[in-house]
């Protein structure tokens, strides 16, 4: 028997939603001590940007 597999959209929102909490940290690699790291609204916004960009890309190449 070929039993096709489903999507599993909860692993797939679990998958970006990690991946872009990644994305937020790793966007404070670049700072030179640990006292210049501050609150930035900026990141907050570039990490949503890359989330959904990633899921785009993602489903386009999944399921296009």
């Amino acid at each position: 028997m070929n039993q096709e597999k489903k999507p599993s959209y909860f692993r797939f929102a679990a998958m970006i939603a990690t991946s872009t909490v990644v994305m937020f940290g790793l966007m404070y690699i670049n700072t030179y001590e640990f006292s210049h790291v501050r609150w930035s609204e900026t990141r907050l916004y570039m990490m949503f940007i890359m989330g959904a960009a990633m899921a785009v890309i993602m489903l386009n190449v999944s399921y296009g």
